[in-house]
């Protein structure tokens, strides 16, 4: 069993993923089975020397590879997630969707295209 500790290192040596997208921690099986999920944030806040597991939500929420990409979007926004993992029939973690995959998909395609909105206090204090 994987301990805290060890999650952390493996965070800490992961240069190939977006900070973004490292969210949490999925905990797979030798068989790539999803087991459960740690958000970063518990296992920074965990005992170092505790289980991932033991501090994993062991029933995540999941989709299939199937997935309506409007089904994904209602999950996410229902549980508040910033990813959401994808697994086959046996439960084997295929892939992770972030909120970013679900806005790429979802937003016209020229959305980028648009000036950037001025932030609500972009004028406070012009008076001053």
């Amino acid at each position: 069993m994987s301990r805290v500790s060890d999650a952390l290192a493996r965070v800490r040596e992961s240069a190939l993923l977006q900070p973004e997208a490292l969210t949490s921690v999925h905990a797979v099986d030798e068989d790539g089975g999803l087991r459960g999920v740690a958000s970063l944030v518990t296992l920074v806040q965990a005992d170092p020397g505790a289980t991932v597991i033991d501090v994993s939500d062991i029933d995540p929420v999941r989709v299939g590879a199937d997935a309506d990409i409007t089904d994904v979007a209602i999950l996410m926004t229902d549980y508040n997630l910033i990813t959401i993992p994808v697994v086959d029939e046996e439960r084997r973690l295929l892939g992770v969707i972030t909120v970013d995959d679900v806005l790429e998909v979802t937003l016209p395609d020229d959305w980028r295209r648009r000036d950037a909105a001025e932030p609500p206090d972009a004028h406070h204090g012009d008076a001053w």
